[in-house]
């Protein structure tokens, strides 16, 4: 894989990996949630590997029945999806994912020069972030 870009491809199969991973640490979740629109592609991808009918974006959890939904779950029945891993120190994202403590957490991608708290399942682990394929590169 290029270290500068991901090309669809590459992401599907780590997309796959973590499914693999995922299904195998017996995880079922039954909604996926992404924190921002950068995430969205990857959420979707991960919706169809672990066959989850729904998928959420945080910013819209402010929408009461949305949240509703989401507080009737277990924790393991939710699953948080994050294109990198560092998405998850942004403090008001830290504060929505509060409110389900013991969700599990996948990354697609983590930096191997981030240091403290780590997802529960990453594609994989760069030194310098690749270039998402539904970026813009400008």
């Amino acid at each position: 894989m290029a270290e500068n870009k991901l090309s669809w491809e590459e992401v599907y199969k780590l997309c796959v990996t973590l499914a693999d991973n995922i299904l195998r640490d017996n995880q079922r979740p039954r909604v996926i949630v992404t924190p921002d629109k950068d995430s969205w592609p990857f959420g979707r991808i991960l919706c169809d590997l672990l066959g989850v009918k729904t998928l959420l974006h945080l910013g819209n959890v402010e929408d009461v029945e949305k949240t509703l939904k989401l507080k009737q779950l277990k924790p393991d029945e939710i699953l948080l999806s994050v294109t990198r891993a560092e998405s998850l120190g942004k403090a008001e994202i830290q504060a929505k994912i509060s409110v389900f403590p013991g969700l599990k957490v996948a990354a697609l991608v983590a930096s191997s020069t981030e240091t403290g708290w780590r997802p529960d399942y990453v594609g994989k682990t760069f030194h310098a972030h690749p270039t998402m394929p539904w970026e813009n590169q400008t």
